[in-house]
């Protein structure tokens, strides 16, 4: 690759949580080169989490997979691409409270195209086989959890997706899965620009990626644990607000390297890291 070169372009989708990476090929007349994943890269275009799991599949035409997530705390963001053929990929925001719940967009993934999908954790990713056959390769931010594995509908007319086929094939664990509104789903959104989010990005910002050392929580009075507890001096709390607020901020830190401390009782509106 040229110096100097930009490896990747980064465009949010009209759900913007949703992002859609395009890779740089570099080609010359023994073919092309290029990068699909540079941890520094992906910070600079807002994808921070370390993806610790890579997956692959190949589905014959009509094939469609989904609607999947995993639930907390063993929540999953992917980054999809295609090594073979051609997918229609979807996202579906299935938060809470977020003012685009419900809703989905799709990108058309290909090996021509190269182009990479991130589903973020809080979101059901499903896609279907647009010819052929694809190879499918998605690389994940949290291992594979059976006990928590979940699904959604494909067909659900509450999201209402376009898909481009009309009979899938399905497995058929695909085909039993309920609607959003029946689904086993505890994700609540956190506004990135809100109370919750500010929160979120200082946290971040405090254990400076060494997760091992750190665990996150809620409390009523974190004064009042911190000293039954005997944290240390690198004891941090904040006023989420509001219960809601405090969950939402629980959550997005429930995975395998900080994980929550239960016991913050009802009405917990503090969150706390140590």
């Amino acid at each position: 690759m040229e110096p100097g070169r930009v490896p990747f372009e980064f465009r949010p989708l009209e759900i913007p949580d949703v992002i859609l990476v395009e890779p740089k090929a570099f080609g010359d007349g023994r073919g092309f080169f290029m990068e699909t994943y540079k941890a520094s890269a992906f910070a600079d275009g807002g994808i921070r989490r370390p993806f610790v799991q890579d997956n692959y599949s190949r589905s014959g035409r009509g094939v469609l997979r989904g609607l999947h997530y995993q639930k907390e705390p063993a929540a999953q963001a992917k980054l999809v691409s295609v090594v073979r053929g051609e997918i229609f990929d979807v996202a579906v925001d299935i938060r809470a409270g977020s003012p685009t719940y419900g809703k989905w967009v799709g990108q058309t993934l290909s090996e021509q195209n190269r182009r990479m999908l991130y589903v973020p954790r809080g979101f059901a990713h499903g896609f279907c086989v647009t010819g052929e056959g694809a190879d499918v390769h998605y690389k994940a931010d949290n291992e594979y959890s059976p006990e928590h594995d979940r699904g959604i509908a494909w067909n659900d007319p509450e999201i209402g997706i376009r898909w481009p086929v009309s009979e899938p094939e399905l497995s058929g664990k695909d085909r039993g899965h309920p609607g959003l509104a029946g689904a086993d789903n505890e994700f609540r959104y956190a506004p990135p620009g809100g109370l919750a989010g500010r929160i979120i990005e200082e946290i971040e910002g405090v254990v400076k990626g060494e997760h091992a050392r750190w665990r996150v929580g809620i409390t009523t009075d974190p004064e009042r644990r911190r000293k039954e507890r005997g944290e240390p001096s690198t004891w941090h709390a904040w006023d989420a607000g509001t219960e809601d607020e405090a969950r939402a901020i629980e959550w997005h830190f429930l995975d395998k390297r900080m994980r929550s401390d239960p016991g913050g009782g009802a009405g917990s509106r503090h969150v706390y890291v140590f």
